[in-house]
């Protein structure tokens, strides 16, 4: 198993085929193999040139890759609304998470971003992106704050950033008023995003977090060590938004 003991990030990790389209993948995949494994197999020992045009395939492999992904699914992993990381990266998590349980496994994405290193790569990751690009000094600068463990500044200004992705993911279809009262929790709700964990995940970071320490009225989310894990959380958070917007702004 890729422990990753030192955790740090893999700089190629996000690439073109996220976690998501290959969940998607599996899916076809495994219905697929399900049919016609066995005639595939006759067709290779039939006409063994045939192979150069389709190379076999270990459809079990990816009917198991399928299962843990569903296990994963099932479980109590706070972070399975990540859909946007490469699957290498992706793999590690599972791993730690069949090994060690969930809280392992979060505990690596949050212990992951306390090394510099691991920002700077986060920062290639999102390079390119519009929403990133539009938002950089004041992300790149909660990001800092982070490592920095001000978590008091961190948090409030990451929790504003999420909304903002979101908001201006819509921004365009809607009118003066609508714009007024849009937040993230209302967008989870009627934007039939696809990824439903994130949905999810979006009210109850605004349910539990966002209200609450936007208007000053939370006053302790930065205390021990419920502050990093709060910070890490919406970073990752963000992370996914920024990589998500487009699925947000096409099916709103």
């Amino acid at each position: 198993m890729i422990f990753m003991k030192d955790k740090k990030i893999p700089s190629n990790s996000y690439a073109a085929l996220s976690i998501k389209k290959y969940e998607e993948l599996m899916k076809s995949i495994a219905v697929f193999s399900a049919f016609y494994q066995r005639e595939i197999d006759m067709i290779m020992e039939t006409i063994p040139d045939f192979s150069k045009i389709l190379p076999k395939t270990d459809y079990d492999k990816i009917i198991e890759m399928k299962r843990r992904y569903d296990n994963l699914e099932k479980s109590d992993f706070e972070f399975k609304w990540l859909g946007s990381l490469s699957i290498p990266f992706f793999n590690n998590i599972l791993e730690i998470f069949e090994e060690k349980g969930s809280r392992e496994a979060e505990r690596y994405l949050i212990e992951s971003l306390r090394d510099s290193e691991n920002i700077e790569t986060l920062k290639e990751w999102l390079k390119g992106h519009e929403a990133y690009s539009q938002r950089k000094v004041i992300i790149d600068d909660c990001l800092k704050a982070h490592l920095q463990g001000k978590f008091t500044l961190s948090i409030p200004v990451l929790l504003a950033q999420c909304d903002g992705v979101a908001i201006d993911s819509v921004n365009k279809k809607l009118n003066k008023t609508e714009k007024h009262h849009i937040n993230m929790e209302i967008i989870s709700k009627w934007g039939e995003i696809e990824n439903k964990n994130l949905s999810k995940h979006m009210r109850y970071l605004y349910r539990s977090f966002r209200h609450g320490i936007l208007h000053g009225r939370n006053k302790k989310y930065f205390i021990g060590n419920k502050g990093e894990a709060l910070s890490a959380r919406c970073i990752w958070t963000l992370f996914e938004l920024i990589n998500f917007s487009t699925d947000i702004k096409r099916n709103i």
